[in-house]
């Protein structure tokens, strides 16, 4: 797993809707990578701009490294 694809998973939320129709999901007007919506910096993240006009960013920092040797192992 990757910046990249939790960025990518993250702008696929644009494209979903709540069971509710009144869900934090529902309210999305549109989701950008930082790279779009013209954000100087080396992460990455995703910026949701919602109906009411408010905006969020979420930034994206790998934190850890990948371990081969927990990937073996579904039952945890």
């Amino acid at each position: 797993m990757t910046e990249h694809d939790i960025e990518t998973t993250l702008l696929e939320l644009e494209y979903q809707t709540g069971e509710d129709g009144d869900s934090i999901i529902d309210q999305l007007k549109s989701a950008a990578s930082f790279e779009d919506h013209g954000i100087m910096t080396r992460n990455r993240g995703v910026v949701f701009r919602m109906k009411d006009g408010s905006e969020f960013q979420i930034t994206i920092v790998q934190s850890a490294q990948a371990n081969p040797a927990l990937e073996d192992d579904d039952d945890e």
